[in-house]
């Protein structure tokens, strides 16, 4: 996802006067800043366990990322990047925060054949089956076709109305991810991760 997001993006950022070189290094510093804040955000949020447990905390590799996490912590090493080099925030995140939906949707295809996160138990033609975990939401599923089309239309109305002012396809698209993502916390079963971690 961010192989593909990256690539397109300096097309884009080049069609819009903007320095590649910049993408480039907002890239790696996002992904730096994003890594991090995702399991800061995770260990916060589990800080009993982790109290407990400190060795477990460079653990990435079993887990422990938080998406939300990641997107702020790369957003501010990215606005922290930007301003020592004396750069307008907005037009850059105006051009970078549509592929994050694209990142993040891709991303969920991942979680969705890992079976990290299930759904409520749903009887719908759509359902998936799991072991004997009953019939659920595919709740990735529905998180990758409302980012991946958030992405597209996002793309479609950036380039019909690119006189937009600075910061508004930003706004736009984090309205998009966060609402997207409060919606679906409410088809979402939390007590298998509080099993994990308890």
């Amino acid at each position: 996802g961010i192989i593909l997001a990256y690539t397109v993006a300096r097309k884009t950022a080049d069609r819009r006067g903007l320095s590649v070189k910049v993408i480039d290094d907002c890239t790696i510093i996002g992904i730096i800043g994003g890594v991090l804040g995702a399991r800061l955000l995770f260990i916060v949020l589990h800080l009993p366990y982790y109290l407990e447990k400190p060795l477990t905390i460079i653990k990435i590799w079993d887990g422990g990322l938080l998406a939300v996490g990641g997107i702020l912590g790369g957003l501010i090493f990215v606005k922290f990047y930007l301003r020592r080099k004396k750069l307008n925030f907005w037009y850059y995140a105006d051009t970078i925060a549509p592929y994050c939906l694209l990142i993040e949707g891709i991303a969920s295809l991942g979680a969705l054949f890992a079976w990290q996160t299930t759904g409520t138990k749903a009887d719908l033609p759509w359902s998936i089956t799991v072991g004997n975990d009953g019939a659920r939401h595919p709740i990735q599923l529905y998180v990758f076709l409302i980012l991946i089309g958030g992405f597209l239309l996002m793309r479609q109305y950036q380039k019909r109305h690119p006189e937009k002012y600075a910061g508004y396809f930003f706004f736009l698209t984090s309205g998009l991810y966060f609402t997207q993502t409060f919606l679906i916390t409410f088809i979402t079963d939390y007590t298998k991760e509080a099993t994990i971690i308890n």
